[in-house]
């Protein structure tokens, strides 16, 4: 692994985007009208049970950065052609994936969404500093589906997630 590396333009613009999407989904927590939303037609979830998903997916993408963080150990794995296809691209196509079981959101107390929000939110905002490191990061961790990421994958990837709900969930309230 080489001794530094720095963040681009672009890894930077993806970790401001990521941190950015957090405050607008934070003030939907405020109306339970809207959290009780639903448009069938364009989500089986409510906008309450798209943010428990959010906030779900979320803390085991940061997990994941942070163990790869704390490994320094090379990677071998790659992503499988659809996800680097993804990630490049920065969206997902819409009703074609499947969340693991443990992702599903279930209707759990909405105080408890907004405080793993709150948790997601605090964690990326005093993460930036520590962008070189995500850079030049090699280890992998395994998607689900979507085979090995390293750090920056994954930081991306939380990006286009949250982006991808944060549209449906403007689409259910419109």
């Amino acid at each position: 692994m080489r001794a530094f590396f720095t963040p681009t333009g672009r890894s930077r613009r993806h970790y401001r985007d990521l941190v950015a999407q957090f405050d607008p989904l934070l003030e939907l927590m405020d109306d339970p009208q809207t959290l009780s939303k639903r448009d069938d037609a364009i989500s089986r979830w409510s906008v309450g049970e798209q943010l428990e998903h959010i906030a779900k997916v979320d803390g085991k993408i940061f997990e994941a950065i942070e163990a790869l963080l704390a490994d320094p150990s090379e990677g071998t794995g790659t992503p499988v052609r659809l996800a680097r296809v993804l990630l490049l691209l920065g969206r997902f196509p819409r009703g074609r994936g499947k969340s693991p079981k443990a992702l599903v959101a279930t209707g759990i107390d909405l105080g408890q969404v907004r405080s793993m929000l709150e948790q997601r939110r605090d964690s990326w905002r005093v993460f930036g500093p520590r962008l070189p490191e995500v850079v030049a990061s090699r280890a992998r961790a395994p998607h689900p589906s979507l085979g090995d990421f390293n750090a920056l994958q994954w930081l991306r990837f939380a990006q286009i997630h949250i982006r991808h709900h944060r549209l449906i969930i403007d689409d259910i309230r419109s």
